[in-house]
């Protein structure tokens, strides 16, 4: 719907979920608003990149963007409100997800947070997918657990779904 509204934007913006870029798009949602924003007004934007808003205010003002008017504009309100909304969900799951992992009891399944650049969010994930690390003799076992394709199903081995032959 945004390369209706404001094609243009997707050549400029790499992360369409950044903070600044929401921030914008809730106060200026279509290419004819940005472009008619006072340079001021954007200087006073929560994380803006008061260069990159203005690449952006010169790209809206001669875009291409066919879905124009209040319709537009709520669209992209919505579409925004969504992102946010995604965005608070996965901060919320992903700290439960740590608190969990937390509340695990004491065991070697600690040792995955001394490989540098683990935090707890990963160490969690790792653990998860590994259920046990005892079950690996050594790093070259676990290496790429569960990144595999292959699923494990109550011992079972599956790859996508049907049980994989003795002869696999």
């Amino acid at each position: 719907m945004l390369a209706r509204v404001f094609p243009e934007l997707a050549l400029q913006i790499k992360d369409i979920s950044a903070l600044w870029l929401l921030a914008l798009l809730k106060k200026y949602p279509t290419s004819q608003r940005l472009a008619a924003a006072p340079k001021s007004a954007l200087k006073k934007l929560p994380w803006a990149n008061l260069d990159v808003a203005e690449k952006l205010r010169a790209a809206a003002a001669s875009s291409i963007g066919t879905l124009t008017g209040t319709l537009a504009e709520a669209l992209v309100r919505e579409q925004v409100q969504q992102l946010e909304t995604c965005q608070a969900r996965v901060k919320r799951l992903e700290k439960l997800l740590i608190e969990a992992y937390q509340a695990l009891p004491t065991s070697a399944h600690l040792h995955v947070q001394s490989i540098p650049g683990i935090g707890d969010a990963t160490a969690a994930v790792l653990v998860a997918k590994m259920i046990s690390i005892e079950r690996f003799a050594g790093a070259a076992e676990g290496r790429g657990c569960g990144d595999d394709g292959f699923k494990s199903r109550r011992g079972a081995v599956y790859r996508g779904g049907a049980p994989l032959k003795e002869a696999e």
